[in-house]
């Protein structure tokens, strides 16, 4: 239900994601972006991160996409240990 997914996910839809100019390096190593370290949005938390820490995949049942979804490290292991809510 959306109540439960509300407490687990803290994302917002895509067009309310932090602009990609407001952080100019990662939020989980530091490492500062540049037009060859490329920064991303974690599909779970919304966090903009590095490609290496977020090199994971999962598919996320809340979103209407098919196939799986680019998540950081952190949440990959959350995801994980919550397979009783979600589906990999």
């Amino acid at each position: 239900s959306a109540a439960k997914w509300s407490k687990l996910f803290p994302c917002k839809p895509q067009h309310a994601w932090e602009a990609d100019e407001k952080s100019t390096q990662c939020q989980i190593c530091g490492i500062k972006f540049t037009l060859i370290q490329r920064k991303h949005h974690c599909r779970f938390c919304c966090r903009l991160v590095c490609d290496l820490c977020s090199r994971r995949r999962f598919t996320l049942k809340f979103n209407d996409k098919l196939g799986k979804e680019r998540v950081d490290d952190g949440c990959y292991n959350f995801l994980c240990h919550r397979s009783e809510c979600l589906d990999n």
